[in-house]
């Protein structure tokens, strides 16, 4: 990555940031996070500053930059019950910061957490709004590690990916100094999401038995998932265009179409 950032800069270049140490491993581990999240971006806008070509840099930040409300917006005051939300804070203001200056191009997507991702589970306390759906439907056994009243401000990742590329296209003028926007998504309790499982499944996969879904409360993960927000708006997303997030089932059938073997 140094040695592409450090050409003539002539050229057009686009960074799309997504990496991190997520929430969990950062409350396990502070001085990896603030390595990871928040010097390792620093490098890369200053990296990004030295060129002489303006770079284009789209980072996807998190709604856990907030305290846990019913409603969160583009106003709302930014209180971070983690390291991990700390960091991306500490982040946004540098990106807006480096925006003013001429230093980069930025755009920040503030994500809700993303569902459904394929693979093993992560280190990230939201981990669970994935394998909550993905081990079922795999047929393995799953224990949910919060309450089942606790609600998840979700979005789905062909939303993401559909945002991602519209904050990238957007012309700079449409930004003024606040480069970032709520991406669109919805609120489900764990139960809901169970619920929504159950009914895809039986629409969709008639014949396929699911893994068994328990509850197994971790004091830790369900402290921090109900200090996140519930759900959240965003006029600045609805001014530079992104669309809908779609429904839950929606989702999961993407993820059936996409992943399922």
């Amino acid at each position: 990555m140094e040695k592409v950032l450090q050409t003539e800069g002539e050229e057009d270049l686009t960074i799309f940031h997504l990496g991190s140490i997520m929430s969990g491993q950062g409350e396990e581990d502070f001085d990896l996070a603030m390595k990871v999240n928040l010097q390792g971006t620093l490098q890369l806008l200053e990296l990004c500053r030295k060129r002489k070509r303006k770079a284009r840099f789209i980072f996807t930040s998190t709604t856990a930059i907030y305290d846990a409300k019913d409603l969160v917006t583009d106003e709302t005051r930014l209180l971070p019950h983690s390291t991990y939300g700390t960091t991306k804070a500490c982040i946004e203001l540098l990106i807006c910061d480096y925006s003013r200056r001429g230093f980069v191009d930025g755009r920040i997507g503030r994500l809700p957490t993303v569902i459904i991702r394929p693979g093993k589970p992560n280190k990230a306390a939201s981990s669970f709004c994935s394998s909550i759906f993905r081990e079922p439907l795999n047929g393995i056994d799953y224990s949910v590690p919060v309450s089942p009243s606790s609600k998840a401000f979700l979005i789905g990742y062909s939303t993401v990916i559909e945002s991602l590329i519209k904050i990238h296209d957007i012309s700079e003028k449409q930004y003024g100094y606040d480069r970032t926007c709520i991406l669109p998504g919805f609120c489900a309790s764990a139960t809901e999401m169970i619920e929504s499982l159950n009914r895809v499944a039986k629409e969709v996969l008639p014949d396929r038995t699911l893994g068994k879904i328990s509850f197994d409360i971790d004091p830790a993960i369900d402290k921090l998932v109900n200090g996140w927000p519930a759900t959240g708006v965003s006029e600045n997303a609805k001014r530079l265009g992104l669309g809908e997030p779609g429904s839950l089932d929606d989702v999961i059938k993407d993820f059936i179409r996409d992943f399922l073997k």
